[in-house]
């Protein structure tokens, strides 16, 4: 068993740098990236973007985000990424949710984020099955559900996400949601950390110490169990 171990010291030792975490507005930022005679294929895509095509408008409004070849514009990039997820674009349902979650070109709105994050992670989008159950799990601005949030977490997990592995580890370590198990815990943080994922070394390292001999001993075994899990999904 693992002893003095608090979740908060968990969630600290994890610091997640994931989507859902406080974000900046771009408003005002002078550090637009210009191309030199990229101004050709923003008017491309511009045209395509006012065509309809939803790829294109995600693309045109993640640049005004980014602000590569055009003025950072927080206000542009919600109304074309809006456009490509109301025609059913995974990848902007999810970006959508999280500026709603963080009110960035709109007004926060912890309501319409849910509902974009739901329907991103429906559609299998990993980024919007993970900040959804964060945010069921956290219950930002919505009851705090973590039994709802656990198979999202997971579904992102099993799909090879690192932080949801990791945060996924945390879960088991706080067994809320579902029974308390270390070496699960342990196991996924490990992946987390195979790839790469630094703030999962650092708990692995607190965590370790406090695990017994046989619990260690299983250990590589359940994460190879893991691995397998998380290849054979993702072959899928």
């Amino acid at each position: 068993m693992i002893r003095n171990l608090t979740l908060g010291l968990v969630v600290l030792a994890l610091a997640f740098e994931c989507m859902l975490t406080p974000g900046k507005s771009h408003a005002g930022d002078d550090d637009s990236v210009r191309i030199p005679g990229f101004e050709s294929e923003i008017a491309l895509l511009e045209k395509s973007a006012e065509q309809g095509d939803a790829k294109d408008q995600f693309a045109l409004g993640f640049l005004y985000e980014l602000g590569i070849g055009v003025d950072k514009d927080d206000v542009r990039a919600f109304y074309w990424i809006k456009k490509a997820a109301e025609q059913g674009l995974a990848v902007a349902q999810s970006n959508l949710g999280v500026r709603y979650f963080h009110g960035r070109g709109i007004p926060q709105d912890y309501s319409q984020a849910l509902r974009w994050l739901q329907q991103a992670a429906s559609q299998g989008d990993i980024d919007g099955q993970f900040n959804l159950g964060m945010m069921l799990d956290r219950g930002n601005g919505i009851p705090k559900d973590a039994k709802r949030a656990f198979p999202w977490v997971k579904k992102a997990a099993e799909a090879g996400h690192p932080l949801a592995q990791a945060y996924l580890g945390t879960m088991y370590l706080a067994g809320e949601a579902v029974p308390q198990n270390y070496e699960i815990a342990y196991g996924w943080i490990s992946l987390a950390s195979d790839q790469g994922y630094s703030p999962a070394d650092r708990l692995k390292q607190q965590i370790f110490p406090a695990l017994t001999p046989s619990q260690r001993t299983r250990i590589p075994i359940l994460a190879a169990e893991l691995r397998r899990t998380v290849n054979s999904k993702q072959k899928k």
